[in-house]
């Protein structure tokens, strides 16, 4: 009997701390993109072509900032089918890449990557403008 409770309490305390790791405890990390951006490229990632180009720096203030304000995906959410857009900041010869994975569901929230985190963010419906 005692093993059993052990065991649980173990199960609980790894649940825990990997909830609170995925960002669930509410301290959620923002995307990793503070970089100022001279030109945004969007593109259909199946097909290579570009859907949008942003160079107006109003433009591109308010397409950072809906991306910035973007939440971390919660615990257990589950993986939109749909289109996927890669989306590459550019500033001088520095670059950048997201992608971003618009969701064929209502059920389901859209979702913005980046390669160099395990992290998943969901954007306000306002970011879908800027896609097909």
């Amino acid at each position: 009997m005692r093993k059993f409770s052990v065991l649980n309490s173990i199960c609980v305390l790894i649940f825990c701390c990997c909830f609170t790791l995925t960002g669930c405890n509410g301290d959620s990390p923002s995307i990793p993109f503070n970089d100022t951006v001279e030109h945004i490229t969007i593109k259909d990632q199946k097909s290579g072509e570009t859907v949008n180009e942003i160079n107006d720096a109003l433009e591109i203030s308010e397409f950072l900032k809906l991306m910035n304000s973007s939440k971390i995906s919660g615990f257990g959410d589950s993986e939109p089918p749909g289109e996927i857009y890669t989306i590459l900041f550019e500033k001088d010869s520095n670059k950048i890449m997201f992608y971003f994975k618009n969701g064929m569901t209502r059920t389901m929230d859209d979702k913005i990557y980046y390669d160099k985190s395990k992290h998943r963010w969901v954007p306000d419906k306002l970011f879908l403008k800027y896609f097909p």
